[in-house]
């Protein structure tokens, strides 16, 4: 079960990477707003973006769904360490950026190239 869902994982994160690079104009819930001006996320995730794709994973502590994520997303930071960062933004703490990504439904992730979020995916 663990190589299965390791597996899904680094799919999930390839496919975005590749689908971002085949088809930038396909927006699943654009068009996105530009980044806040929010300090946290502009270090975390804006900065690092123009190096190497960072995964933006909204969730929270009491979502199962989020806690189930953690491990495959732990694996997938140390193995593409150098090629893809990953966020996690916990929406009870940062109420803010999920208001502003318009973040209804977690776990949520985003996918930003060049402190742009090119893609996201819900679940």
């Amino acid at each position: 079960m663990r190589d299965i869902l390791w597996g899904a994982a680094i799919a999930v994160a390839v496919m975005l990477i590749i689908h971002s690079a085949r088809s930038p104009s396909r927006r699943h819930g654009g068009p996105y707003p530009d980044p806040p001006q929010n300090a946290w996320f502009q270090e975390q995730a804006v900065g690092p973006s123009a190096a190497a794709p960072v995964v933006v994973k909204f969730g929270a502590e009491w979502c199962g769904p989020c806690r189930a994520m953690e491990k495959q997303l732990d694996e997938v930071a140390q193995t593409f360490a150098s090629r893809v960062g990953i966020v996690r933004v916990d929406v009870d703490k940062h109420r803010d950026l999920a208001g502003h990504f318009d973040v209804s439904a977690i776990p949520h992730s985003f996918l930003m190239v060049d402190g742009k979020v090119v893609d996201d995916q819900v679940g």
